[in-house]
């Protein structure tokens, strides 16, 4: 019995040494080195780059809205004049694969009678929008489309879009700008600081691979004149930017 206790106790205090010494190894062992490029001297610095493009399409957000006693008064009227109009845009030049419907709603309008009248809400008419996404290719017969969409019977242009069909070659362009950027402001601080640049470390664009939407908003137009509607397309700004880790010595 005496033999069988000294031996559980020699295994014991044998399983309490080894596990004590793994212990110590994880909590008492040397931190891990630190990386050698993060104990070089370096500067970070940004650059942007931007370019002015002229948009190649525009997108016209318009449509027609009637309002009659029933929904089927109201939406028989409305597909009457979106017909018209899509037929007017065909006639202005517009392909039917041009044209295609962007929102379309039907909705009631109520009375509300004074709290002492205590009767519940009533159904006075109903509103019916039918609203068309017309895209173009050439910017300048945005005003020509919208006054023969206004011509026809469309009494609402809720919004004009500029864009680039293709961006790629202005942010390939922007990107560029924006690394000489960088590699300015680099050199003005080490010169300051009397140190000498002597590698990149590393390089990041801003925001990934994905460029800026290239969309230009126009204000809300209503209604039509006799006189043709002047769009101005503007210009479209392209933006890039990166982050450049500059090693010095």
């Amino acid at each position: 019995m005496k033999t069988r206790l000294k031996l559980g106790m020699i295994l014991l205090l044998t399983v309490l040494l080894v596990g004590g010494s793994l212990a110590g190894g994880v909590l008492l062992g040397d931190p891990a080195p630190a990386k050698a490029e993060d104990q070089q001297p370096q500067i970070v610095v940004s650059g942007t780059g931007r370019v002015n493009v002229k948009p190649d399409q525009a997108k016209v957000s318009l449509g027609v809205l009637t309002i009659a006693p029933t929904a089927k008064e109201a939406q028989r009227e409305n597909a009457a004049l979106a017909n018209k109009i899509i037929n007017a845009l065909v006639k202005a030049g517009v392909s039917k694969k041009q044209i295609e419907t962007q929102h379309y709603s039907i909705w009631p309008e109520y009375h509300y009678p004074k709290p002492e009248e205590k009767k519940p809400p009533a159904i006075v008419s109903y509103r019916v929008s039918n609203t068309l996404l017309v895209t173009l290719d050439d910017t300048a017969k945005a005003g020509t489309i919208i006054d023969a969409a206004v011509k026809a019977g469309a009494n609402k242009v809720e919004s004009i879009q500029f864009l680039k069909k293709d961006p790629s070659a202005a942010a390939r362009e922007a990107l560029q700008k924006a690394c000489q950027e960088a590699r300015q402001k680099a050199e003005a601080i080490a010169q300051a600081m009397g140190v000498k640049l002597a590698g990149i470390l590393s390089v990041q664009e801003s925001g990934g691979n994905s460029y800026p939407p290239l969309i230009r908003e126009a204000k809300m137009i209503e209604g039509g004149g006799a006189a043709p509607t002047p769009i101005q397309p503007g210009e479209l700004q392209v933006n890039a930017g990166v982050t450049v880790v500059f090693r010095i010595k």
